[in-house]
C-alpha cells in the first residue's frame, strides 16, 4: 500500500500544482475536477485500503486547490463541498467514500 499511496500523492500534488498555475475559468475548474482530478485519483481505490485520514491528507492539496479556482473561499465549509446536491452541496467525490 505503500507504493499505492505514494502513486496517488504524487496524482493528486501534479494535478493541484497543474490546476494553481493555470488560470482557468470556473467552469473549466469543475471540468478538470470532474473529468481529469477524479479518474486519476479513484481509479484503484475500488480494489485497496487505504486509511481515511490518508486519504484526507492526500486529497487536501487538491482541494485546497480547485475550491478558489471554482470561486469559492478556502473556508468555505467542507461539509458543503462533499455533500450531496438534494441538499445544497457541490457533490465534489471524496476519496474514501468512492473506495468504499
Amino acid at each position: 500500500m505503500r507504493e499505492q499511496i505514494k502513486v496517488l500523492s504524487q496524482r493528486s500534488n501534479n494535478l493541484s500544482n497543474i490546476v494553481t498555475t493555470s488560470g482557468l475559468y470556473p467552469y473549466q475548474a469543475d471540468v478538470a475536477l470532474w473529468m481529469l482530478y477524479n479518474p486519476a485519483l479513484t481509479y484503484s481505490l475500488p480494489a485497496i485500503f487505504i486509511d481515511e485520514p490518508v486519504l484526507n491528507k492526500i486529497q487536501h492539496k487538491a482541494i485546497e486547490s480547485f475550491l478558489p479556482e471554482l470561486g469559492y473561499n478556502l473556508t468555505f465549509p467542507r461539509a458543503v463541498v462533499f455533500g450531496p446536491p438534494e441538499y445544497g452541496g457541490m457533490a465534489v467525490l471524496h476519496q474514501y467514500t468512492e473506495m468504499n
